[in-house]
């Protein structure tokens, strides 16, 4: 015997269906404030009033958060980036941050490594490191974070003028430790 279905039915169903689909959704809420990158499967907090601006991942950082002018005389606006690389398999991290410093070097004019240590973001070890470079003549101070997951290697910088990066590297450090998983 075949039963008939009725429009009903299929509403009933589809119904069904969406509320379970709802209810057992791991997505959370989007939190005011912050960035979400669902694609790339992270999220982050950048400071009150900076601009973001998402990039590329290749010419340019994933996404960019840039200070406010803080005046006619402002020469640089302060940034944090977020960075990330598809890595064939899953380093030590360790190995991959030495690689990583020694690297910097090749980009950064006057690059000169000024302090390291270790962290956690969202529950994975990471390693911080403090540098000096110069860009255009001028002298530029910046603190990253790096870290790797599921053979993705993160990487987040906050770079200011030198003499304004100690007003800066708290909010490089509560952004950094802002990041997620999602």
């Amino acid at each position: 015997m075949n039963r008939i279905r009725t429009p009903a039915y299929y509403f009933i169903t589809l119904a069904a269906a969406g509320l379970l689909a709802l209810s057992c959704s791991s997505d959370q809420a989007s939190e005011p404030g912050r960035y979400y990158s669902r694609a790339d499967g992270f999220s982050v907090k950048f400071h009150t009033g900076w601009t973001v601006t998402e990039g590329d991942g290749i010419e340019t950082a994933l996404v960019e958060a840039t200070s406010p002018w803080e005046d006619d005389l402002d020469e640089f606006s302060e940034h944090v980036t977020v960075d990330l690389e598809d890595l064939d398999r899953e380093p030590e991290l360790d190995a991959y941050f030495a690689h990583l410093l020694e690297d910097q070097g090749d980009y950064l004019p006057a690059f000169r490594t000024i302090g390291t240590g270790e962290a956690m973001i969202d529950g994975v070890d990471a390693r911080w490191f403090k540098f000096e470079f110069t860009t255009d003549g001028y002298p530029m101070k910046a603190v990253g974070y790096s870290f790797i997951k599921n053979k993705r290697a993160y990487l987040i910088a906050g770079i200011a003028q030198a003499h304004q990066f100690m007003f800066y590297e708290g909010v490089f450090e509560e952004t950094a430790k802002s990041f997620r998983f999602e």
